[in-house]
């Protein structure tokens, strides 16, 4: 999308200067690495639906495994939705989220959604301390 916007902003004569590009993506965070896990294999199981979803196939296409999102499409019509999950691997799962703890997570949302987006939507589980939620 990128591309694109930088286009048409100056095919506007207008630049991204003052234009903010923001974000939610995946992504598995917690005060501990067990948390992380777990926050994971959610994550895990959004990619497969979403992956099993027709109109969110090109996104698995950009990445060379739009296969997996045909399989995962015929796994949800027949009403496999509790095995679809373990089709993501963890190499496909990498592919989509932000994994870290709380101490980590700024970097790994840079490493994962830097350069795409300008600014990322992370929800943290209640009673989350004020300073992570500042990052």
């Amino acid at each position: 999308m990128r591309p694109l916007l930088a286009t048409e902003l100056a095919a506007a004569g207008k630049s991204f200067d003052g234009f903010e590009i923001t974000g939610g993506g995946f992504v598995a965070t917690g005060p501990d690495e067990e948390a992380v896990r777990a926050a994971a294999e959610k994550v895990r199981y959004r990619v497969a639906f979403y992956g099993s979803t027709p109109a969110y196939r090109g996104v698995f296409d950009v990445h060379g495994i739009g296969d997996l999102g045909v399989k995962l499409n015929e796994m949800s019509r027949q009403g496999k939705w509790s095995e679809m999950a373990s089709q993501i691997s963890d190499e496909v799962l990498e592919l989509f989220v932000a994994r870290a703890t709380y101490d980590g997570l700024a970097e790994a949302v840079e490493k994962r959604f830097g350069g795409i987006v300008d600014a990322v939507s992370v929800d943290f589980a209640p009673g989350t301390n004020a300073a992570v939620r500042r990052m």
